[in-house]
């Protein structure tokens, strides 16, 4: 059904994005796209209002990509070994004097090798109540992803609406054997309202629904496994015998998110982005909630754009402030009913028993200098990073503060029919002090807190090269290829990251 409705809606997509006309020419049209140098582009993701003052009429985008990874260790704990990507993506926007229409639909196949002490998706929604056993296995993935919306202006501003669904699968190919399927629906609502004659106001709600059903089985008899439901160690196990038994989980939750943006509709002026968003998600087993996890997240980008007859210069601060709760639900069963051995089960507690935040402050600046037919795009980020973790019950605390130093430059060729760019980019992170307190080593925490304390807190170096080109063609339409690989190093291991991507532009 799922597969039925995807390829209708990529239709849907193409048709609606190859209606109408574009003064631009086709590669400067696939370049503007997936440029940051319009501050508008940059902050309109989320909001589906501001797509109406996107600086195109339309644009039609139909791709594919790979991607290869490989972490050897360099990896947190619920992390595979290796991750490999195929994909395709269709990308269409549209826009008339009062109205615009877009969406997007992309499904992947993805295959993990070497997970260790996790059998469930989305980690890091979760908490730390995962499921999770020492056996190593490689997971298949299948994801779906759904997107679209509208905007209108109106005499009072532009409203917009959007809904994006993402339907993913994934199983894993060794005993015990996870199946996990998961549906994460969101719906935007957004307002943009015009701030004197270069400026835009932007208001936008979303809400959301999150599921993901879990069950876990094995298949080879006689086989026994112990299945930990885990904050930093089991507190609550179970044997899993091969062809009798199943482990189930289901992982429920909504969210919700407030975001409002001040920003240039050119591209000179002041910008201001915020964002709010909250989540909790209820880890369920036999109809129980045995752990409940509350994430929220502040974003506030801020900063100021200007430009001379060739040149364009910005320079912008970026805080995040990130924090999560998880509570412990404790049951007992009690004997009712002596004589029918009826039994009830009541909750007992539920306690606060997990805490992390994390925190980042840095200052960016970026420059676009042209001359002629060639622009250098240098890029400066510097900033602190501060994460820290909390589990009362084993207990287990880490404080990590790091220091990040980010340069890259790109370099863009305009010829009369293609672009050509490349960018390199390089990063050094470095653990300025690391506090670490844990009272019981047992199995758990030595193959799942230690490991992630230690790769989070090492010093760590990545470069990263990536070119792209994009051809226009003899029909007017224009294709472009992408290619790029990264390198990560720490704790005297590298990891490596290559992709390639392929895309024809409609006109």
């Amino acid at each position: 059904m799922i597969q039925r409705f995807f390829i209708t809606f990529v239709f849907i997509v193409c048709h609606v994005a190859m209606q109408g006309a574009d003064t631009l020419s086709v590669s400067r049209r696939a370049h503007l796209w997936h440029s940051d140098k319009p501050a508008i582009i940059r902050l309109a993701q989320n909001q589906p209002a501001l797509k109406q003052f996107l600086p195109l009429d339309r644009y039609t985008e139909i791709s594919v990509n790979t991607t290869i990874q490989n972490n050897n260790s360099l990896h947190y704990h619920h992390q595979g070994d290796t991750h490999h990507t195929l994909g395709g993506e269709v990308v269409g926007y549209h826009k008339n004097d009062r109205n615009t229409l877009f969406g997007k639909a992309a499904y992947h196949r993805q295959k993990e090798k070497y997970i260790r002490w996790s059998q469930v998706e989305d980690v890091h929604r979760l908490g730390p109540y995962i499921i999770a056993d020492s056996t190593t296995g490689t997971r298949d993935y299948e994801t779906y992803l759904l997107s679209g919306g509208l905007s209108h202006q109106t005499p009072a501003g532009t409203l917009g609406l959007s809904a994006s669904y993402r339907a993913q699968s994934s199983y894993r190919t060794r005993d015990p054997r996870s199946y996990s399927i998961i549906s994460d629906f969101k719906f935007t609502a957004g307002w943009a309202l015009p701030v004197g004659r270069s400026n835009l106001a932007a208001l936008s709600v979303t809400f959301g629904r999150y599921d993901q059903a879990l069950n876990i089985k094995s298949y080879e008899e006689g086989r026994t496994d112990l299945i930990y439901f885990m904050y930093g160690f089991g507190y609550y196990n179970q044997n899993l015998s091969g062809s009798s038994d199943n482990y189930s989980t289901d992982y429920k939750g909504n969210n919700h998110a407030l975001e409002f943006q001040f920003l240039p509709i050119q591209e000179e002026g002041w910008f201001l982005n915020t964002r709010y968003a909250s989540e909790t998600i209820d880890a369920a087993y036999s109809h129980r909630t045995r752990g409940s996890y509350k994430s929220t997240d502040l974003i506030l980008t801020s900063g100021y754009q200007w430009k001379t007859p060739a040149h364009q210069y910005r320079i912008s601060l970026d805080a995040t402030h990130e924090t999560g709760q998880g509570t412990e639900f404790y049951y007992e069963t009690f004997i009712v009913d002596t004589i029918t051995a009826t039994t009830e089960t009541q909750l007992l507690s539920k306690n606060q028993k997990f805490h992390k935040q994390y925190s980042s402050l840095s200052l960016k600046g970026k420059g676009w200098i042209t001359n002629n037919q060639w622009t250098i795009i240098p890029e400066l980020k510097s900033g602190i990073l501060f994460h820290s973790s909390e589990y009362r019950t084993t207990p287990w605390k880490t404080a990590i503060n790091q220091l990040i130093i980010k340069p890259s430059v790109g370099i863009r060729k305009n010829h009369q029919q293609s672009i050509s760019t490349i960018d390199i980019a390089t990063a050094w992170i470095t653990a300025t002090s690391n506090k670490l307190l844990v009272a019981e080593d047992n199995l758990i925490v030595q193959k799942t807190l230690l490991p992630d304390f230690q790769f989070r807190s090492a010093n760590k170096f990545y470069t990263q090269l990536e070119a792209k080109h994009i051809q226009t063609m003899k029909n007017q339409n224009a294709w472009q290829i992408k290619a790029g690989c990264k390198l990560l190093k720490a704790r005297g291991e590298t990891a490596t990251k290559v992709w390639l991507s392929l895309g024809l532009v409609l006109f």
